[in-house]
């Protein structure tokens, strides 16, 4: 009776709830996998067998199937059946960030209520329920950080700002271009500069952060967690977009000077 009671008045709990439940009803009604699900289903069962130098030779970023494999050991679940099962639990936290997010910013609680019914009634998300993907973990790692990061703005406690950046950290696990948005805060400092306590608040979580993850770095410098390529591989992307845009700008002017 007190679940229905939440349920009925909290809007966060009610979208987490019918987003897993949502999840449970795609996973139970679909028969085959994606082809991105095998093999980390594939790595994660070689994680199991003969750890983590297995999974890191079959995958350099492995650590989406190795959750599966920590929660397949610990439940007894095989690695199939904990991997949907983490992607409902995961589509659920991504409901309730969803609808926080929506509160957070100024909305109601009706208002979080229809967050939670687009996110939930979402078509595309919703024929993705099915598949095994590390992306939901990436999104949701991305709405954490910017949850904590508007929490940070409109308390300017630093707890808030550490946490955000945790997230993107972890983030990053599943896809490393995670570690680019790291940068957005100390962008935001600019048109914020006036702000003396955000701006040092700020910069001092920035080093504390930055002496903890010494260790932290000198590890993935030497390779034994990712490779350098794919350490490299979001700077190398970014320029690699740049250079393309820069490229149709330049096509841009000349198609008009051509005109003119």
């Amino acid at each position: 009776m007190k679940l229905k009671n939440q349920l009925q008045t909290n809007p966060r709990l009610l979208a987490a709830f019918l987003s897993f439940a949502a999840s449970i009803i795609v996973i139970t009604s679909s028969q085959l996998t994606n082809t991105d699900g095998v093999l980390y289903l594939r790595v994660s069962e070689a994680f199991l067998n003969q750890g983590f130098g297995a999974a890191r030779e079959m995958l350099d970023i492995p650590y989406y199937s190795l959750i599966i494999g920590i929660i397949s050991k610990i439940s007894g679940a095989s690695p199939l059946l904990s991997a949907h099962l983490l992607n409902a639990a995961t589509c659920a936290a991504l409901a309730w960030l969803i609808v926080d997010l929506s509160i957070l910013i100024g909305g109601s609680r009706l208002s979080g209520f229809c967050a939670g019914a687009l996110f939930i009634l979402h078509p595309q998300l919703n024929e993705y329920r099915g598949y095994i993907i590390r992306d939901f973990m990436f999104w949701t790692c991305l709405l954490g950080f910017l949850n904590f990061q508007l929490r940070f703005y409109l308390s300017l406690r630093s707890a808030h700002l550490l946490f955000s950046l945790l997230f993107l950290i972890f983030g990053s696990l599943f896809r490393i271009e995670s570690l680019l948005l790291l940068i957005i805060p100390v962008i935001t400092l600019i048109p914020l500069r006036k702000h003396i306590s955000l701006v040092r608040q700020t910069l001092t979580t920035y080093k504390y952060l930055l002496i903890a993850s010494i260790p932290l770095i000198l590890i993935l410098l030497e390779g034994s967690l990712l490779s350098t390529d794919t350490l490299l591989h979001p700077a190398k992307r970014f320029l690699h977009i740049g250079s393309q845009f820069h490229q149709n700008l330049m096509q841009l002017y000349l198609f008009f000077y051509l005109i003119e």
